[in-house]
């Protein structure tokens, strides 16, 4: 007899895990971005007092 129950979704500490897996990569990647954006906005900046 075949069994069509939904299967378990993993348990609460493995999704836990992966989903602040992602969060972090984003929030630090974002961060990377921006330390990395600033200097080349500093760069075309004609006037220091604009």
């Amino acid at each position: 007899m075949q069994d069509n129950a939904p299967k378990q979704p993993a348990n609460r500490g493995s999704r836990f895990i992966k989903d602040f897996g992602i969060y972090a990569l984003g929030n630090i990647g974002m961060k990377l971005i921006t330390f990395m954006l600033v200097p080349l906005y500093t760069y075309f900046v004609d006037d220091p007092g604009d």
